[in-house]
Protein backbone atom coordinates (compact mmCIF):
# COMPACT_ATOMS: atom_id res chain seq x y z
CA UNK A 1 0.00 0.00 0.00
CA UNK A 2 1.05 3.47 -0.29
CA UNK A 3 0.14 5.87 2.06
CA UNK A 4 1.10 9.89 1.51
CA UNK A 5 -0.41 13.07 3.61
CA UNK A 6 -2.16 14.32 0.16
CA UNK A 7 -2.88 13.08 -3.72
CA UNK A 8 -0.34 15.35 -5.17
CA UNK A 9 2.41 14.50 -3.17
CA UNK A 10 1.26 10.67 -3.41
CA UNK A 11 0.84 11.37 -7.77
CA UNK A 12 4.53 13.05 -8.01
CA UNK A 13 5.95 10.29 -6.10
CA UNK A 14 6.64 8.29 -9.20
CA UNK A 15 7.95 5.26 -8.00
CA UNK A 16 4.97 3.42 -8.30
CA UNK A 17 2.65 5.20 -11.05
CA UNK A 18 6.16 4.33 -13.06
CA UNK A 19 6.00 1.12 -12.09
CA UNK A 20 8.22 -1.10 -13.93
CA UNK A 21 8.44 1.35 -16.92
CA UNK A 22 4.41 1.20 -17.16
CA UNK A 23 1.40 4.23 -16.82
CA UNK A 24 -1.48 2.59 -14.75
CA UNK A 25 -3.94 1.37 -16.97
CA UNK A 26 -7.53 2.46 -14.73
CA UNK A 27 -8.22 4.30 -11.40
CA UNK A 28 -10.74 3.74 -9.27
CA UNK A 29 -11.02 6.18 -6.34
CA UNK A 30 -13.48 6.97 -2.90
CA UNK A 31 -13.24 10.07 -1.15
CA UNK A 32 -14.99 11.38 1.78
CA UNK A 33 -15.33 14.28 3.72
CA UNK A 34 -17.09 14.63 7.00
CA UNK A 35 -19.96 16.42 6.91
CA UNK A 36 -19.97 20.13 8.49
CA UNK A 37 -16.10 20.18 9.09
CA UNK A 38 -15.07 23.75 7.88
CA UNK A 39 -11.55 22.52 7.27
CA UNK A 40 -13.21 20.12 4.33
CA UNK A 41 -14.76 23.08 2.08
CA UNK A 42 -12.32 22.84 -0.53
CA UNK A 43 -10.35 20.18 -0.05
CA UNK A 44 -11.36 16.28 0.73
CA UNK A 45 -10.82 14.51 4.47
CA UNK A 46 -9.77 11.28 2.82
CA UNK A 47 -9.00 10.04 -0.70
CA UNK A 48 -8.18 6.59 -1.62
CA UNK A 49 -7.89 4.89 -4.80
CA UNK A 50 -6.26 2.10 -6.37
CA UNK A 51 -4.24 2.10 -9.91
CA UNK A 52 -4.12 -0.86 -12.34
CA UNK A 53 -0.90 -1.55 -14.27
CA UNK A 54 -0.70 -3.67 -17.72
CA UNK A 55 1.11 -6.25 -15.78
CA UNK A 56 -1.55 -6.77 -13.55
CA UNK A 57 -0.17 -4.72 -10.48
CA UNK A 58 -2.73 -3.23 -8.07
CA UNK A 59 -1.43 -0.24 -6.61
CA UNK A 60 -3.73 0.63 -3.20
CA UNK A 61 -2.91 4.18 -2.50
CA UNK A 62 -4.64 6.44 0.21
CA UNK A 63 -4.66 10.42 1.36
CA UNK A 64 -5.58 12.10 4.78
CA UNK A 65 -5.26 15.57 5.46
CA UNK A 66 -6.94 15.11 8.61
CA UNK A 67 -4.26 12.63 10.30
CA UNK A 68 -1.13 13.27 11.95
CA UNK A 69 1.28 14.14 9.82
CA UNK A 70 3.79 10.49 8.99
CA UNK A 71 5.72 10.94 5.80
CA UNK A 72 6.01 7.53 5.61
CA UNK A 73 6.27 5.56 2.21
CA UNK A 74 5.93 1.81 2.38
CA UNK A 75 5.86 -0.49 -0.65
CA UNK A 76 4.96 -4.65 -0.68
CA UNK A 77 5.02 -7.31 -3.13
CA UNK A 78 5.10 -10.80 -2.75
CA UNK A 79 8.75 -11.35 -2.01
CA UNK A 80 9.47 -8.38 0.15
CA UNK A 81 8.69 -4.96 1.49
CA UNK A 82 10.74 -1.57 1.46
CA UNK A 83 9.68 1.12 4.32
CA UNK A 84 10.96 4.20 3.91
CA UNK A 85 10.26 6.80 7.09
CA UNK A 86 10.76 10.57 6.46
CA UNK A 87 9.95 9.85 2.93
CA UNK A 88 8.30 13.39 2.14
CA UNK A 89 10.89 15.39 4.59
CA UNK A 90 13.82 17.52 3.27
CA UNK A 91 16.54 14.90 5.29
CA UNK A 92 16.46 12.18 7.79
CA UNK A 93 14.76 9.59 6.19
CA UNK A 94 15.58 5.86 7.24
CA UNK A 95 15.11 2.70 4.69
CA UNK A 96 14.54 -0.86 5.35
CA UNK A 97 14.33 -3.70 2.71
CA UNK A 98 13.15 -7.40 3.33
CA UNK A 99 13.06 -9.88 0.98
CA UNK A 100 12.26 -13.63 1.27
CA UNK A 101 14.87 -15.84 -0.38
CA UNK A 102 13.59 -19.81 0.66
CA UNK A 103 12.98 -19.87 4.05
CA UNK A 104 15.11 -16.82 5.01
CA UNK A 105 13.43 -13.15 5.62
CA UNK A 106 16.84 -10.69 4.95
CA UNK A 107 16.03 -7.10 6.49
CA UNK A 108 18.75 -4.59 6.05
CA UNK A 109 18.81 -1.16 6.72
CA UNK A 110 20.19 1.39 3.81
CA UNK A 111 21.57 4.18 4.47
CA UNK A 112 21.04 7.24 3.05
CA UNK A 113 23.59 9.97 2.15
CA UNK A 114 22.44 13.26 3.34
CA UNK A 115 22.07 16.18 0.41
CA UNK A 116 20.68 19.81 -0.11
CA UNK A 117 17.79 18.40 -2.22
CA UNK A 118 17.36 21.90 -3.58
CA UNK A 119 21.17 22.50 -4.55
CA UNK A 120 20.97 19.22 -5.99
CA UNK A 121 18.18 19.72 -8.10
CA UNK A 122 19.42 23.53 -9.12
CA UNK A 123 22.91 21.31 -10.67
CA UNK A 124 20.55 19.04 -12.26
CA UNK A 125 18.98 21.86 -14.01
CA UNK A 126 21.98 24.37 -14.78
CA UNK A 127 23.89 21.38 -15.99
CA UNK A 128 20.74 20.74 -18.41
CA UNK A 129 20.48 24.20 -19.46
CA UNK A 130 24.37 24.46 -19.97
CA UNK A 131 24.42 21.62 -21.99
CA UNK A 132 21.23 21.48 -23.77
CA UNK A 133 20.12 17.93 -22.07
CA UNK A 134 16.24 16.80 -21.19
CA UNK A 135 15.62 17.17 -17.21
CA UNK A 136 15.33 13.73 -15.41
CA UNK A 137 11.95 14.69 -14.80
CA UNK A 138 10.97 17.39 -17.64
CA UNK A 139 7.47 19.10 -17.96
CA UNK A 140 5.85 16.12 -19.64
CA UNK A 141 6.42 14.11 -16.82
CA UNK A 142 4.16 16.90 -14.60
CA UNK A 143 1.74 17.09 -17.66
CA UNK A 144 0.76 12.71 -16.87
CA UNK A 145 0.95 13.57 -13.36
CA UNK A 146 -1.88 15.96 -13.47
CA UNK A 147 -3.58 13.80 -16.09
CA UNK A 148 -3.94 10.94 -13.86
CA UNK A 149 -4.61 13.16 -10.57
CA UNK A 150 -7.80 14.18 -12.83
CA UNK A 151 -8.82 11.06 -13.49
CA UNK A 152 -8.43 10.07 -9.84
CA UNK A 153 -10.46 12.83 -8.87
CA UNK A 154 -13.17 12.06 -11.85
CA UNK A 155 -13.37 8.64 -10.77
CA UNK A 156 -14.10 9.39 -6.78
CA UNK A 157 -16.69 12.29 -7.88
CA UNK A 158 -18.65 9.55 -10.41
CA UNK A 159 -17.99 6.52 -8.23
CA UNK A 160 -16.62 4.62 -11.34
CA UNK A 161 -13.25 3.10 -12.65
CA UNK A 162 -12.05 5.67 -15.07
CA UNK A 163 -9.57 3.59 -17.97
CA UNK A 164 -6.49 5.95 -18.60
CA UNK A 165 -6.16 5.65 -22.47
CA UNK A 166 -3.97 7.54 -24.72
CA UNK A 167 -0.65 7.03 -21.69
CA UNK A 168 2.41 8.28 -23.16
CA UNK A 169 5.18 5.58 -23.44
CA UNK A 170 6.72 5.67 -19.81
CA UNK A 171 10.15 6.09 -21.52
CA UNK A 172 9.65 9.33 -22.95
CA UNK A 173 8.48 10.83 -19.47
CA UNK A 174 12.24 10.68 -18.20
CA UNK A 175 15.36 12.38 -19.60
CA UNK A 176 18.40 10.94 -18.59
CA UNK A 177 18.95 9.66 -14.94
CA UNK A 178 21.11 12.25 -13.07
CA UNK A 179 24.98 11.66 -12.10
CA UNK A 180 24.84 11.01 -8.34
CA UNK A 181 28.23 12.10 -6.23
Amino acid sequence: MFVCSNVHQCVFDNSYNRHDNQEPTEVFAYQHSTPGNPLFREVEEIMSWQMKFPDGTIANCATNYFTHESRHYRVMSETGWMDLENAYAYNGQQLKTSRAQSELKLQETVVIKEKNQFATEMDHFSDCIINDKIPFTPGEEGLQDHRLMEAIYQSAKEGRPVKLTDNPDPKSLHGPEPELD
